[in-house]
């Protein structure tokens, strides 16, 4: 496992989350699946707030702080209103910003740091890094799905 290889991966889920996201629209990001779940802008708000524990892992500055960041973690309530939760518009901006410092970051790193555990941890940083790759592309499918939920095309054939 390389930093380069961990990059790479981000580097997909960037991808699959921007043509999942083209064209779709404040209101499209707020309609809720039938059988419980989230709703676009719940998943993209919560996929930039665990970017928060990447940059804790990894020495940068969060993503989202405070409240906004805790309107989006995992057990908070569904957004089904506009002013529940964040626009889209600065959601996705976020999640690009993130992904400018989270690269160079990533690709930065030495098998020694890969290998290496934080305090109190028993996985280390390559093993927590890849779940949280896995984490966000889990989620970057979920929003591949509710975009055929909200009516739009598949971006992914």
């Amino acid at each position: 496992m390389t930093g380069k290889i961990l990059a790479k991966q981000f580097a997909l889920n960037q991808y699959v989350m921007q043509v999942n996201l083209d064209g779709v629209d404040d209101a499209g990001s707020l309609i809720q699946p039938q059988s419980h779940g989230n709703c676009i802008n719940w998943i993209l708000g919560h996929i930039v707030a665990t970017r928060n524990a990447l940059f804790g892992l990894l020495g940068g500055e969060p993503a989202l702080a405070g409240m906004e960041a805790a309107r989006y973690e995992r057990g908070s309530q569904p957004i089904r209103e506009k002013n529940e939760g964040l626009p889209l518009e600065r959601l996705q901006a976020a999640y690009a910003a993130s992904q400018v410092r989270l690269i160079p970051l990533l690709e930065g790193l030495a098998e020694d740091d890969l290998a290496r555990s934080s305090d109190g941890e028993e996985e280390s940083l390559a093993e927590q890094l890849v779940m949280l790759a896995f984490h966000e592309s889990y989620h970057a499918g979920q929003i591949g799905l509710l975009r055929r939920i909200i009516g739009m095309e598949a971006a992914i054939r």
